[in-house]
């Protein structure tokens, strides 16, 4: 079942889909090794609208709100 990185529960892995914007935002967190078919594990998110913490690539990474509702991953 495909959801946004927004969507996930604390604990909760997913397989990444797609970044969803192929504008200089999707090139940036490409770059920051949000890749198709890559784990991510999320952490816990701050606030309602805050930011996430996730683990992928074997460290942690804090993306915004709306970065996480752009990232579309299978999750586990």
């Amino acid at each position: 079942m495909n959801k946004r990185i927004s969507e996930l529960k604390p604990g909760e892995k997913g397989s990444i889909v797609n970044v969803g914007r192929d504008d200089a935002l999707g090139i940036r967190l490409m770059e920051m090794g949000l890749t198709p078919e890559t784990e991510v594990r999320f952490i816990r998110q701050a606030s309602s609208r805050g930011p996430f913490q996730i683990f992928v690539r074997g460290y942690e990474m804090t993306i915004g709100f709306p970065e996480a509702r752009i990232i579309c991953v299978q999750a586990q």
